[in-house]
């Protein structure tokens, strides 16, 4: 589970993405107190893709890229990913961070959160593109919305992550379909190269 060197010093957000064998993964909530770092998360939470439920999602939130490379290198950490072999197909497994603003997402707050991984366009800025997301932030309203979150990923300068929270996946294709998120979504589009979405439900949260 390394990650790819960074500059940044503030509060990110640790995204993993487990591919499921068919083995038990209960006690998702308990994996870190078991073996915890020195100096633990904000908080963390982890759900099952609604598209695939073969695939096990984890947010976790940090003070720092810095802490979460000490627990890496921790004595607790070896105990720790030998608790996730058991269930897990390491060739699925991938992880980024991003710097959220807001940072420290209380996934908890949505039954349902959409996860989406934007990469720009080669030649548009990052400038053009936040003028751009400023456009879409507006449509983020109406009913079954709950919040949103979003930031550059660490590990590619040209990905942005963005999250939101929905009532269900229902309320999102609602909105999606309504003239409000089409209209926020062309704004979303602009300058970009792909979008990366998937639903994730909230399945519990780390203790």
């Amino acid at each position: 589970m390394a990650a790819a060197a960074s500059t940044s010093t503030g509060p990110v957000t640790e995204f993993v993405t487990f591919a499921l064998n068919g083995s038990s993964y209960e006690g998702q909530d308990t994996l870190l107190s078991q073996n915890p770092p020195k100096n633990p998360p904000l908080a963390g939470f982890w759900g099952l893709q609604h598209e695939d439920e073969a695939k096990l999602h984890w947010l976790i939130s940090w003070n720092s890229l810095a802490e979460h490379a000490e627990f890496r290198q921790s004595e607790n950490y070896k105990p720790f990913v030998a608790t996730i072999l058991p269930w897990t197909n390491p060739e699925g497994l991938k992880l980024v961070h991003a710097e959220l603003n807001p940072s420290n997402p209380q996934v908890d707050e949505a039954p349902v959160s959409e996860w989406c991984t934007i990469t720009l366009s080669e030649g548009t800025t990052r400038q053009e593109f936040l003028a751009n997301f400023k456009e879409f932030e507006k449509g983020l309203k109406g009913e079954g919305y709950r919040w949103h979150t979003s930031g550059w990923v660490t590990e590619n300068p040209r990905d942005y992550m963005l999250l939101i929270g929905w009532d269900s996946v229902k309320a999102h294709t609602d909105w999606r379909a309504s003239e409000l998120g089409q209209t926020a979504v062309g704004h979303l589009r602009k300058g970009v190269d792909d979008i990366h979405m998937i639903h994730v439900k909230f399945g519990g949260k780390f203790r």
